[in-house]
C-alpha cells in the first residue's frame, strides 16, 4: 500500500497511540500530503487488530450546514439512538432533521447524547471514530467531537482527526495525545516512491517529476503516471495538480462532464449516482475519476473534486447548481448554496425563494442556517433597502446562535446599502453584545448610552433590546455616574406605549417613579414565560429575591431542553443559576451549573460568562476550604478574562473568594488585606456590601476592629443602592464582629430578626456561629445557636466552617452526633454530586443525563465514592443518605 511505503513509520505510531481506548490523534498537513491514505493504512491497522472503525469525511460544501460532518461520522450508530433516554435521543433527532422538531437542539444535552452512543457502541469491543478532511467540518460538530475528545479519559473509543492545518483544528490540538503534522516527503523517500510506480519514470522525465512534485505525494504519482502536462516548470504544485488531473476530464464527453461536474458541485463524501439519474456517470467511472459501487461513489481524491468544478466555465457551474436545486427539493439547508449559486444578482426571482427558505428555517429554530439563506438573499436582490432588510434579519438570526461577531459583520453590511437610523442602531446593539461578550461591558455601556441618545426614533422593540442591554450591562459595571446618565437618557426616549418588556427596563435601571420591588406586571406570563426571562432573572438577584431568581432561571433552563436556544443564552443562564445556588445553600447543585458552563464556554468562548462561572467556582473553593491555590486558580480565570475595571461585578467577586480562601486558611491578615480592597472605587458598590461579614471577621481577628468599622462604613456608603433584608442582616452581622461587647447583641439579634433570613442559609449559619462564639466568650449558653449553624454547614460541604461549630459545640459541653455530610466531606465535588443524586432515587442513566457525563463515568465515580463513605453497596448508600 502506497501509504505503508512512505509513512509506515507514522502508521504505526497512530495505530499505536489508538489502539489502547482513551486516546485522540491529530494528523494534519496540506493538500497532496497523504493523509486520506494515511487514513485508509491506519483503518486497516486497526481493524486488524480488531477495532471497529467509524469513518466520516467532511465537505466544502457542508461546512455552513450545523451538524452535517457529526451526521456523516455518526450515522453508522443512529439505528441504536432509540436505547438512549428519551432527551438524549430527542436532542439527537433535533440536530439531525430526524423529526419534527423546532428550537436548536440544548448543546450539552446533544454532546452527552453522542458520547453515550459512543460509549455504547464500544460496549463489546474497541471503537475508533476517524473524521478525515476535519477542516472542512462545520463548527457544531467539531464542538461535539471536541467535547468528547476532552472527556475521552475513561471511555473505550479512541479519535482520529485528519486534515489541513488551520485555524478550525487548533481547538483539537489541546486535547489530541499525539499531533504530528505532514511534511513533504524528502528526495530518497519520493525516489522510492517513484519507482514503486506502474510506469516508473526514467531520465529526464524522472527528474522533472521530482522537481515539479516538490516532495507531495499527490502530485509525485500523477505527474509520474500522465507525461502530458508534465513537461513545464511553470506554476505551482496545484497548479500543476490541477493540469494533470484536469487531462483525463477534458477527455470526456460533454455529457459527461456535466454528470461529473453535477457530482462536484454536490460536494458530498458519497454520491448516489442511481438516484442523482446521471447515467453519463458511468464514463467517469471508466476514467477512474469516481471510484466505489453506484450508490456510493467518490472521487478518486478530494483534490479533483475541486479541479473538475473550478475548471468549469461559470455558466456551466450555474446549470449544474440548477440541476441540484431541483435534485434537493424539500431540504432547505443542502439547497441554500445551489440557489444562490445557480443565479447571476440582481435576481429578485432567486432573493424570494432564498427567503423562503430563510423563513422555513427559522420557523424550525436553525438561526443559523436562516442567516446564511437571508445573508444569500440580500446578495441577490435588486433593492438595496430591500437587502439591508435582509441583511438585518440575518444579523438578528445569527444573534440568536450566538454569533455576536457575524451578526455585527451583517448589521455592518447592512449600512452599506442603507445608513438609517435604524441601521445605525442595530450595528451598535451588535457592537454592544460582542464588547460586553469581551469582557468590556462599561465600553458597550457608554456606546449604548450614546446610541440611545442619538437614535430614539428606531422602532420601540429595537428601542427596548437597546435598553435592556444597557441595564444589563450598566450592572454589570457597577458605575454610578454610568448608571445616572444611562437613566437618564432611557427616561427620555423610552416608548411611550407601556409594556412588560420596557417596564422590566425601567426597573432595572431604578428610573424615577418606578416601583422598588418586583410588580404584578413585571411577573406577568408575558415575561415569566415567553419573555426576557432570563433579564428578569438577574433583575430579582439583584434585588436578594434569590428563591424568584432560581425559579426564573429553572423555567430558562427548561425551555431551553425542549426548544434549545443559543450557547451564550445557556451559559448565562448557568453563571446566574450557579450564584442563586450559591446563595441558597446548594452548592452540589452550584457547582452541577457551573461545570455545565465551563463545558459550554470552553466550547463557545465569552470571556465575560467565563468569569461570571470561574467567579463562582473559586466562591465555593475557597469556602468549602478546598486547596487554597485551587480558588487562587479559578479567581485568576476569572481576573484574566474581563478588564477588571469594566466588569467590576466578577472583579469583586473573584476578589471577595481570594478572601474568603485566605480567611478559611488562618491567614487572616491576608484576608483582611484583600477584603480591605473591596471598598475602594475600583469595585463593584453593591457586590462589595456581600463581603462585609467576612471583612469583619478578617479585621475582628486581627485585632484591627476600629479600622474594620472604617472600612465598613465606607463600604456602605458607597452604595447608595436599596438595601434588601439579606443585605441588612450581612451588614448587621458585620456590626456585631466590630461591635464592643456592650453593643454586639444588638446587631446579632438585628442580623438574625428577619425569619425570611432562612432563604440564605450559608449565610444565616455564620452569624449563628459568630453570635454562639460571642456567647461563649460572655460565659452564656450557646448550644442552641451552634445546633442551628451546623445543617448548614454540612449541607454545603463548608468543612473549616462545619469542624468549627462541632468543636464549639463539644467545648460547649454538647455531644456531636455523626450525620451523613460528615462522610460527604470526604468525597469530592463530582462524586458528592453523583451521590446525592443516588439518594434521590436516580439510576446511573439518569444521573448522567442530569450531570451531562457518560452512564461509564457515574459508574467510576461511585466506584471512588464507595470506600470513602464506607459502604460497599447502593442500598448501603442509600441507607446512610436516609
Amino acid at each position: 500500500m502506497l501509504s505503508l511505503l512512505v509513512r509506515s513509520v507514522l502508521v504505526d505510531e497512530v495505530v499505536t497511540h489508538l489502539r489502547p481506548s482513551g486516546s485522540v490523534a491529530l494528523v494534519s498537513g496540506a493538500a497532496g500530503l497523504g493523509k486520506s491514505t494515511l487514513a485508509q493504512a491506519v483503518t486497516a491497522g486497526l481493524e486488524s487488530a480488531g477495532h471497529r472503525v467509524i469513518r466520516g469525511r467532511a465537505s466544502e460544501s457542508e461546512t455552513r450546514i450545523r451538524f452535517a460532518a457529526l451526521h456523516q461520522t455518526l450515522r453508522p450508530l443512529l439505528a441504536a439512538a432509540g436505547t438512549l433516554i428519551e432527551r438524549q435521543r430527542q436532542a439527537l433527532e433535533h440536530a439531525f432533521a430526524l423529526a419534527d422538531t423546532t428550537g436548536t437542539p440544548d448543546p450539552l444535552t446533544l454532546r452527552v447524547a453522542c458520547l453515550t452512543l459512543l460509549s455504547q457502541a464500544a460496549a463489546t469491543g474497541p471503537v475508533t471514530v476517524v473524521l478525515d478532511d476535519a477542516h472542512w467540518a462545520d463548527a457544531e460538530s467539531l464542538g461535539v467531537l471536541e467535547f468528547g475528545a476532552r472527556r475521552i479519559q475513561g471511555e473505550p473509543f479512541s479519535m482520529l482527526f485528519l486534515g489541513r492545518s488551520s485555524g478550525p483544528l487548533s481547538s483539537l490540538e489541546r486535547c489530541a495525545g499525539l499531533v504530528r503534522e505532514l511534511e513533504p516527503l524528502d528526495e530518497t523517500t519520493a525516489g522510492l516512491l517513484l519507482d514503486a510506480q506502474p510506469a516508473r519514470p526514467t531520465g529526464a522525465h524522472r527528474t522533472r517529476v521530482l522537481l515539479q512534485s516538490a516532495g507531495n505525494p499527490l502530485a509525485l504519482v500523477e505527474l509520474a503516471n500522465r507525461r502530458t502536462g508534465a513537461e513545464g516548470h511553470d506554476g505551482s504544485v496545484p497548479e500543476r495538480l490541477a493540469r494533470s488531473f484536469g487531462a483525463p476530464v477534458e477527455s470526456l464527453s460533454a455529457p459527461a462532464r456535466h454528470a461529473l461536474l453535477v457530482a462536484a458541485a454536490l460536494d458530498t463524501p458519497e454520491i448516489d449516482g442511481p438516484a442523482l439519474g446521471l447515467s453519463d456517470l458511468q464514463e467517469a467511472i471508466d476514467a477512474d475519476l469516481l471510484v466505489g459501487p453506484p450508490q456510493r461513489l467518490a472521487f478518486r481524491h478530494p483534490t479533483l473534486r475541486s479541479v473538475v468544478y473550478h475548471a468549469a466555465p461559470p455558466e456551466e457551474r450555474r446549470r449544474a447548481h440548477t440541476f441540484l436545486v431541483s435534485y434537493l427539493a424539500g431540504r432547505p439547508e443542502r439547497v441554500l448554496t445551489h440557489l444562490a449559486a445557480a443565479a447571476v444578482a440582481p435576481d429578485a426571482a432567486a432573493r424570494d425563494a432564498l427567503h423562503a427558505v430563510g423563513v422555513t428555517l427559522e420557523s424550525r429554530g436553525r438561526h443559523g442556517a436562516a442567516a446564511t439563506a437571508y445573508t444569500l438573499a440580500a446578495g441577490l436582490a435588486p433593492d438595496p433597502a430591500d437587502a439591508a432588510d435582509l441583511l438585518l434579519r440575518a444579523a438578528g438570526r445569527a444573534a440568536a446562535e450566538s454569533a455576536t461577531d457575524r451578526a455585527l459583520d451583517h448589521a455592518r453590511e447592512a449600512r452599506r446599502h442603507r445608513d438609517d437610523d435604524t441601521t445605525n442602531a442595530a450595528v451598535a446593539l451588535f457592537e454592544a453584545e460582542e464588547l460586553t461578550r469581551a469582557g468590556k461591558p462599561a465600553r458597550a455601556a457608554h456606546l449604548l448610552v450614546d446610541a440611545l441618545g442619538r437614535w430614539s426614533s428606531v422602532p420601540g422593540s429595537l428601542l427596548t433590546e437597546l435598553g435592556d442591554l444597557t441595564a444589563t450591562v450598566v450592572a454589570h459595571v457597577g458605575d454610578p455616574a454610568l448608571e445616572a446618565a444611562a437613566r437618564r437618557v432611557w427616561g427620555t426616549v423610552r416608548p411611550p406605549a407601556a409594556n412588560p418588556a420596557g417596564t422590566l427596563v425601567d426597573r432595572s435601571l431604578e428610573l424615577p417613579g418606578t416601583s422598588s420591588g418586583l410588580t404584578p406586571e413585571l411577573l406577568s406570563p408575558e415575561l415569566t414565560t415567553d419573555g426576557p426571562v432570563v433579564s428578569l432573572a438577574a433583575l430579582a438577584a439583584r434585588l436578594d429575591e434569590t428563591a424568584l431568581a432560581r425559579r426564573l432561571l429553572d423555567t430558562a433552563t427548561d425551555r431551553a431542553r425542549l426548544a434549545g436556544g443559543p450557547p451564550a443564552r445557556q451559559a448565562r443562564v448557568l453563571a446566574l443559576s450557579a450564584w442563586a445556588r450559591i446563595d441558597q445553600g446548594l452548592w452540589d447543585d452550584a457547582l452541577e451549573a457551573v461545570h455545565a458552563g465551563e463545558a459550554l464556554v470552553e466550547e463557545h468562548p465569552d470571556p465575560m460568562l467565563f468569569a461570571a462561572i470561574s467567579s463562582a467556582h473559586a466562591y465555593i473553593a475557597a469556602s468549602r476550604a478546598a486547596s487554597r491555590e485551587n480558588a487562587r486558580h479559578f479567581a485568576a480565570d476569572a481576573l484574566r478574562a474581563v478588564d477588571p475595571h469594566e466588569a467590576r461585578v466578577y472583579a469583586t467577586r473573584a476578589r471577595h473568594a481570594l478572601g474568603v480562601a485566605a480567611l478559611v486558611a488562618g491567614d487572616h491578615p491576608s484576608a483582611a488585606s484583600i477584603l480591605a480592597e473591596l471598598a475602594g472605587p475600583a469595585s463593584h458598590p453593591r457586590e462589595s456590601v456581600y463581603a462585609l461579614a467576612d471583612l469583619a471577621e478578617a479585621f475582628a481577628r486581627t485585632g484591627s476592629a476600629p479600622e474594620g468599622r472604617r472600612i465598613l462604613e465606607a463600604t456602605r456608603q458607597r452604595y447608595a443602592g436599596p438595601v434588601s433584608p439579606r443585605l441588612n442582616a450581612l451588614l448587621e452581622h458585620a456590626r456585631a464582629r466590630l461591635a464592643s461587647a456592650s453593643t454586639a447583641e444588638s446587631h446579632y439579634r438585628a442580623a438574625l430578626a428577619d425569619p425570611g433570613g432562612v432563604a440564605w442559609p450559608y449565610e444565616r449559619a455564620r452569624t449563628h456561629l459568630a453570635y454562639a462564639r460571642w456567647l461563649r466568650a460572655q460565659g452564656r449558653d450557646a448550644l442552641p445557636q451552634l445546633e442551628l449553624a451546623l445543617p448548614a454547614f454540612g449541607a454545603t460541604g463548608a468543612k473549616m466552617w462545619l469542624a468549627t461549630a462541632q468543636d464549639e459545640i463539644r467545648d460547649a459541653g454538647g455531644v456531636v452526633t455523626p450525620a451523613a455530610y460528615d462522610a460527604l466531606a470526604t468525597l469530592t465535588p463530582a462524586e458528592r454530586a453523583v451521590v446525592l443524586l443516588v439518594g434521590e432515587g436516580l439510576s446511573n442513566r439518569a444521573i448522567a443525563d442530569r450531570l451531562y457525563l457518560s452512564p461509564r463515568t457515574v459508574e467510576s465515580h461511585l466506584y471512588h465514592a464507595y470506600p470513602k463513605v464506607g459502604v460497599r453497596t447502593r442500598a448501603e448508600l442509600l441507607k446512610l443518605l436516609a
